[in-house]
């Protein structure tokens, strides 16, 4: 098939289907929503685990400072990759570079800060139970946000599902950290590498996996519908 037979079959099963669209809301009014989600996370890990050991030490300041500029970095990733719902903007490829090495280099620099600042506990943080209670803490964390994400793009007309993938997987990666930060005491950067910046790639690839999917999907129903009907054997 063409690429005119194409565009001629895709705008003809447009004009098949006249049933009304409901339009996505614009992304600032989902903005509380994600406000919920975070602050129901946190009050759920406050209340079951407390803050971590060296929070007095820390002091109010340089414990929810680097959340906070984490969630930050985080929000921006989250919206750069949900503009990909809106026809005409999106990411390109040096803009999803840029976010994934903004997003890493953030999450390294508020590590080394709260180093600096903290008891700089590192006894056992590089224990095996240590190393996968975080990390998966932190995949349990970041997986509810990536759904709510991917449940939005689904929504939206996603041209690029694959990048976009990448953009919330690593924000819903650094706000998971920016929250699990204020429970781990452990500041050893060998322990943040091995467990946290690990599950935050991981978030990140399941993103990029997740819309990949998703794109190879779309396309071959779309494909399949496109294809002009076989004729009967003779």
């Amino acid at each position: 098939m063409s690429p005119e037979q194409s565009w001629k079959s895709l705008r003809d099963d447009l004009a098949a289907d006249p049933a009304p669209v409901k339009p996505l809301r614009p992304l600032r009014a989902l903005a509380p929503w994600g406000l919920l989600i975070v602050l129901g996370l946190l009050t759920v890990l406050i209340a079951t685990v407390g803050l971590r050991e060296d929070a007095a030490s820390l002091g109010p300041i340089w414990l929810w400072l680097p959340s906070l500029i984490e969630l930050a970095m985080a929000v921006w990733l989250l919206a750069a990759g949900l503009e990909e719902t809106t026809p005409g903007r999106g990411l390109n490829k040096r803009m999803v570079a840029v976010g994934v090495g903004t997003g890493i280099l953030t999450h390294c620099a508020v590590t080394v800060l709260t180093q600096q600042k903290g008891s700089g506990l590192s006894t056992g943080s590089m224990a095996a139970g240590k190393l996968f209670s975080c990390f998966g803490a932190e995949l349990l964390l970041a997986i509810p946000i990536l759904v709510v994400a991917a449940l939005i793009l689904r929504r939206g007309l996603t041209t690029r599902p694959a990048r976009a993938g990448i953009a919330v997987g690593i924000g819903a990666g650094v706000c998971a950290d920016a929250l699990w930060r204020l429970i781990c005491p452990y500041g050893d950067f060998r322990h943040v590498l091995s467990a946290h910046l690990t599950s935050i790639i991981c978030v990140l690839f399941l993103g990029w996996l997740v819309g990949y999917g998703w794109d190879r999907w779309r396309l071959r129903n779309w494909r399949r519908k496109a294809a002009p009907p076989s004729s009967p054997s003779s």
